[in-house]
């Protein structure tokens, strides 16, 4: 298993909304994502529960949000006591094949994601956290563009 600090935190900004925790590991990804939340909450790290870790429907996505603090680690390591500020937190399971697809997304910057993605658009794809497929673009009924079909990744 592989785990990276992605996003703003990891871009270095110099304010960050949130942290965003990458994790990459064979097997039931909603059940590693609850363990983990599990194991940070007895550790007295994670301190409040926006959404309980659960699987993203029709994805192999696993996902917990919300809040850590690292002065509540102070016991462990005492020079943490000083960062009593509380921070969102998410984290984010994926199996190891979507790895560098959920690295683009989460870990590069927003200008650069919508760039991407847009290229991929107009080369007859679409790109998301979860991989690149061919897809084939048309308007609905309120004459809106949208994905008609989407390939397998």
């Amino acid at each position: 298993a592989s785990l990276e600090v992605c996003g703003s935190y990891c871009r270095g900004a110099a304010d960050c909304g949130d942290i965003d925790v990458l994790v990459c590991a064979r097997g039931d990804q909603s059940r590693l994502a609850a363990e983990a939340a599990e194991q940070l909450t007895k550790s007295g790290f994670l301190t409040s529960t926006l959404r309980d870790a659960h699987h993203i429907s029709g994805t192999h996505i696993g996902q917990w949000m919300g809040g850590c603090c690292l002065a509540s680690l102070a016991h462990r390591r005492l020079e943490l006591a000083a960062y009593t500020l509380h921070r969102r937190l998410d984290i984010k399971v994926y199996p190891p094949k979507l790895r560098a697809f959920a690295q683009l997304y989460f870990g590069s910057g927003e200008e650069f994601n919508r760039s991407i993605r847009l290229f991929a658009t107009r080369l007859g794809f679409s790109l998301s956290d979860q991989g690149i497929r061919k897809a084939t673009r048309g308007k609905n009924d309120r004459g809106d563009s949208v994905v008609l079909w989407e390939g397998q990744p």
